[in-house]
């Protein structure tokens, strides 16, 4: 689930820079065979849960610098305690 996760979250944080659709996909397609998503898909470890929350963190965070909503920066703020929480 943590590897879904991680390439959605990696597709949407590459598409949030660049207008061409490509780039996020290939940027997702390279996330899904770095060995740590495919080791940590296959094993009960937190290693891909705490990289996958961090990507989520970045995603959240450039979401609170464009709009300087708090909503944004508290899910930012969540996601980097339970990111502390899986270590």
């Amino acid at each position: 689930m943590w590897g879904l996760v991680g390439v959605w979250g990696v597709f949407a944080l590459v598409r949030r820079f660049s207008n061409r659709l490509i780039v996020p996909a290939t940027a997702a397609a390279c996330f899904i065979f770095l060995p740590i998503v495919i080791n940590g898909a296959h094993e009960a470890k937190p290693h891909l849960a705490g990289a996958v929350l961090v990507i989520l963190s970045v995603l959240a965070a450039t979401k609170f610098v464009e709009t300087g909503a708090r909503k944004w920066a508290l899910v930012t703020g969540a996601l980097c305690g339970w990111r502390w929480g899986w270590c």
